[in-house]
């Protein structure tokens, strides 16, 4: 079976409507250096995942889908960005926030991109990909404050020091993810080691970054 291949390339594309096309069906898609501005795309079929969305290339030349130019990545984002945008415009904002999603990492690829910029990025993909995953942030708030919440009953004496044990501590555990607790929640201000209220800080850092992140991707429909 022959590979399907879908390529525009320099061409104005105003008032040009995109009615149900499954981009899926292609091999290699490319868009490279289009003019969209009134563009109508409805009842496309997008890929689910980043993977899916490499065979969208911005090459000049769709039989040389591995010659990249210089602004390659460039391209590509301002690209995608402006597919998000005319998704947005016609209400489809499941579709619109995986092509933010994916014009982000472009982004991140660019090479002049500061190192911070690159920095954050990478960050916001891992932590709620891009906002728009609740797994990733959920699970790792339970997995790093309960690793956190062990190093700090170990600091305290309570953990590893006894074959006892204290069942409290389980309920105490909530008290800990609550990024407000004071730190004397558990044990007097005087039994507190500067280790064990190092370990609290930085729980209450991540665990918060965490949470606004969790918070950020459950939001992702009433976003506009």
């Amino acid at each position: 079976m022959t590979d399907k291949k879908f390529e525009i390339h320099k061409s104005n594309l105003d008032n040009v409507w995109f009615d149900n096309i499954s981009f899926n069906d292609f091999s290699i898609i490319s868009f490279y250096r289009n003019k969209f501005g009134q563009t109508s795309i409805t009842s496309c079929e997008f890929p689910d995942n980043y993977k899916g969305f490499d065979k969208f290339k911005t090459v000049e030349n769709i039989h040389y889908p591995d010659k990249l130019d210089d602004n390659y990545y460039k391209t590509r984002y301002e690209t995608f960005l402006q597919l998000k945008k005319l998704l947005e415009s016609s209400g489809n904002f499941y579709e619109s926030q995986k092509l933010q999603a994916v014009s982000n990492e472009a982004l991140r690829k660019i090479a002049n991109l500061p190192f911070w910029d690159r920095l954050i990025l990478k960050i916001n993909s891992l932590s709620n990909n891009h906002g728009l995953s609740i797994k990733e942030p959920f699970f790792a708030t339970i997995i790093l404050s309960v690793i956190f919440y062990i190093l700090y009953l170990w600091t305290l004496g309570r953990m590893f020091d006894s074959n006892q044990i204290d069942y409290d501590l389980i309920g105490y555990y909530f008290a800990f993810l609550d990024i407000t607790h004071r730190t004397d929640f558990l044990v007097k201000k005087t039994e507190l080691s500067g280790l064990s209220v190092t370990i609290d800080y930085i729980n209450k850092i991540l665990v918060g970054f965490l949470i606004y992140q969790f918070i950020a991707a459950f939001r992702k429909y009433g976003k506009k």
